[in-house]
Order: C-alpha cells, then structure tokens, then sequence
C-alpha cells in the first residue's frame, strides 16, 4: 500500500544538471524514486535548431532500502 508520494525539481548538482522527480513510499518503509533523465538542454545549447521539446526522455526507477524503524522512547 502507498503511505505517501513526494514530486517535485530536484537541485542540480556538479554531476547533473536540474531534474523532475516522484518518490512513492510504502507503509512498509520501503520506497521507490523515478527520475525524469535527459541531456536536452546540452545538446540544444550546442547545436542550433534543436529544441528540448524535440527530445523524448526515459525514466529511471530506482528502490530504496526499507527505512530502519526506530520505536519511540517513553
């Protein structure tokens, strides 16, 4: 089952550039994030008459590891 889902522009980094992303968590502590992958912007930089808008894109699936619980202190 889904607990939450989180979307939203990823900040760029020195290794990549600004991204579109979704995190979907699950009650059972595991998650699963998919990013929006593309070099449209450098190639349209570079080359004159390419558009971003003329490229498509992939999405690349990654799971995350089963957050560790922590049960709470009285």
């Amino acid at each position: 089952m889904k607990a939450k889902v989180v979307f939203g522009e990823e900040e760029a980094r020195p290794d990549m550039h600004q991204a579109e992303a979704m995190e979907i968590h699950f009650t059972d502590g595991t998650a699963v994030s998919i990013r929006v992958n593309s070099n449209a912007e450098d190639l349209a930089s570079e080359f004159d008459g390419l558009h971003p808008c003329d490229f498509s894109t992939s999405l690349g699936v990654f799971w995350a590891p089963a957050v560790r619980r922590v049960e709470p202190t009285a």
